[in-house]
């Protein structure tokens, strides 16, 4: 009878197996931190469809893939992935502008949140549009160093390392973005993680 692993490989030990061509801990990778990259996707594209942030979060899996060769062990392995679902959106948002500028497409878009909040549908809808209005005002570098730090409770050097910035570029994206959404992300609760300052 075997015995249960008591010590499951590590994130890094995963990567390793996955630059040396072997793709099965890609899954694994997936199951331990897909649903915050895809949350994160999710607030970063706030109004767009779900299946979009679906479809980016495959992508970012794909990027670890490709890019496991190159990963160095310096940290905490979520905030590298976060940073690669940051620059996975950003790029995106590029490509989607670029081809909106050639073809010339104008249109209103939706505001909303995806990620699903607690306390009935009234709450949901003003969360929503709190959040929306929240952001939307932000570049699309702001606003990925004003969520990493208030949703997802990274410190200025976490944010740093996930987006490839220095600390200084992280505290003056992050100054302007509280000057542009700080208020209104209060008022509907996105600093409510414990240890996140406004």
């Amino acid at each position: 009878m075997t015995e249960p692993n008591d010590n499951p490989r590590t994130d890094a030990e995963l990567m390793a197996e996955l630059a040396r061509g072997d793709m099965r801990p890609l899954g694994e990778l997936y199951r331990r931190h897909g649903d915050v990259a895809y949350r994160f996707i999710c607030r970063l594209l706030a109004d767009e469809p779900r299946a979009q942030a679906e479809d980016l979060c495959q992508e970012v899996f794909l990027a670890i893939a490709t890019s496991a060769g190159r990963y160095e062990d310096r940290g905490r392995f979520r905030s590298w992935v976060l940073g690669v679902a940051a620059r996975t959106t950003r790029s995106w948002q590029r490509r989607r502008w670029l081809s909106a500028k050639i073809l010339k497409l104008h249109g209103a878009i939706g505001l909303g949140m995806a990620a699903p909040v607690d306390g009935g549908p009234e709450r949901e809808v003003a969360c929503r549009e709190g959040v929306a209005v929240a952001i939307a005002g932000l570049t699309p570098d702001q606003r990925a160093a004003f969520l990493l730090q208030t949703a997802e409770g990274m410190t200025g050097a976490e944010i740093a390392a996930a987006l490839g910035i220095s600390e200084n570029a992280v505290w003056q994206r992050l100054k302007r973005a509280h000057q542009i959404a700080g208020d209104t992300a209060r008022e509907v609760g996105l600093f409510a993680k414990k240890g996140v300052r406004a």
